[in-house]
């Protein structure tokens, strides 16, 4: 809640919800309408991008400078970053984390990461 990306988007859902609540022409209000649904989809996503991310830290073992950068990263809200870094880590060559890496880049090719993201 406290990420930057965040407050834009929710800043973003609460214009267009103003929008909507004091527009009178009826085509404009669909058009805001299906504009608020779409951030809600973006916000719906944004969380669970979120969560799954927390998910991976939380069973991840840090053991490199850039993982912990990525960690801290990642506690600040600092998501984008933190993801990057992720994507570019090497992680060591312990089993369980080599299968994270494999499934957190298995999510962000089937664009759930990316959605938010970029």
């Amino acid at each position: 809640m406290n990420s930057i990306d965040f407050q834009k988007l929710h800043l973003e859902i609460n214009q267009k919800r103003n929008q909507l609540k004091i527009e009178e022409e009826i085509k404009m209000k669909e058009h805001f309408s299906n504009e608020l649904d779409k951030l809600y989809r973006l916000e719906k996503a944004f969380k669970i991008d979120i969560l799954y991310l927390a998910d991976i830290f939380s069973k991840l073992e840090i053991k490199t400078e850039r993982l912990k950068k990525a960690r801290d990263l990642f506690d600040q809200g600092r998501f984008k970053e933190a993801d990057t870094i992720l994507i570019e880590s090497e992680l060591s060559s312990d089993q369980f984390n080599l299968l994270l890496q494999v499934e957190y880049l298995e999510m962000r090719k089937s664009g759930i990461l990316n959605q938010l993201l970029n």
